[in-house]
């Protein structure tokens, strides 16, 4: 008989991998917990973003504690945004450092170009993570790189609730109305998993080679071993995803806006100085061309000024 994926069950569950939680140790956030992070972050950011005396956006600041550092490490200037406005930021404030709230889908005008992006942990929150991804390209200063570190929905840590959840994939078996009922049943106020949106590690990388980025490292560590007894156990439920989602937590990934003077510009443009060849040629050319260069926004605006000059 199939198991009842109700609170019977949740519960059950819980006690059982209480001894052995899913993240034994989970982020603190007290002050100093918080700076030791901020310095962590920094020294990595640097080390793939070579900052220093450049023009920064950071996307989800949170309280502004990773740009203030920045700001007084690298001698950047520092921009962050978020949805939510934070009082730490009058603390956090420096000359060569703002916030502002809103959100990056749909950022407000006038914020310039920026030479450098990084973002921790927010693109799974997005409700609109491909216009995201849009209007940072167009932010991004040709040949500037952008630090993106994204949680994955189908690992087994996604539902953010491993602090009082402590059994693995919790979200992919249980309803959202069950977390809520469990919460209730230990005397706290009920709690859903987070809403995080549901891009794989390949939607990832497709939607960020679409819109016209360059990848220049990419990885997605396993930040938990994966239980195979417990995923035996609901194999039914869960072999309806592939094992490698359900073992990957987070995307992390440097990708770059191409130079302007890109070798697929420069041909291009020769072929818009009257230098093309006949019909039949560039249909084979271009038939040879690999799809990730054919599909970038900067060739294709070419192909549509050539289409429009041959009218």
């Amino acid at each position: 008989m199939p198991p009842r994926f109700d609170l019977a069950l949740f519960t059950s569950l819980n006690e059982e991998y209480a001894t052995k939680p899913l993240v034994p140790s989970p982020r603190k956030f007290d002050p100093a917990s918080m700076a030791r992070e901020a310095e962590k972050r920094t020294t990595r950011l640097d080390r793939h973003l070579d900052l220093r005396g450049k023009r920064v956006l950071e996307i989800g600041c949170g309280t502004g504690s990773v740009g203030r550092q920045l700001a007084e490490r690298f001698d950047c200037t520092v921009v962050g945004i978020d949805i939510d406005r934070y009082p730490a930021w009058d603390d956090n404030s420096l000359d060569r450092v703002s916030y502002l709230q809103g959100d990056i889908s749909s950022p407000p005008e006038g914020l310039g170009s920026f030479d450098a992006m990084f973002s921790f942990s927010v693109w799974e929150h997005l409700v609109h993570p491909h216009a995201a991804l849009e209007r940072c390209f167009e932010l991004l200063a040709p040949g500037g790189r952008m630090f993106l570190q994204a949680q994955l929905h189908r690992g087994p840590k996604a539902s953010h609730r491993y602090r009082e959840i402590f059994f693995p994939w919790p979200h992919l078996l249980f309803t959202p109305q069950v977390f809520e009922e469990y919460y209730e049943s230990i005397g706290r106020e009920p709690r859903r998993p987070a809403w995080v949106n549901k891009l794989t590690c390949g939607q990832y990388i497709e939607a960020i080679e679409r819109v016209g980025f360059a990848t220049q490292s990419r990885s997605t560590p396993v930040t938990v071993e994966f239980d195979e007894d417990f995923y035996q156990r609901f194999h039914d439920e869960l072999s309806a995803y592939p094992r490698w989602d359900l073992r990957h937590d987070v995307l992390t990934t440097v990708i770059t806006r191409p130079q302007e003077s890109s070798a697929a510009a420069v041909a291009l443009d020769r072929t818009l100085d009257g230098l093309s060849p006949e019909p039949s040629t560039v249909r084979k050319i271009w038939r040879s061309v690999p799809a990730s260069v054919r599909d970038h926004p900067l060739l294709q605006r070419g192909v549509r000024m050539l289409r429009s000059r041959r009218g």
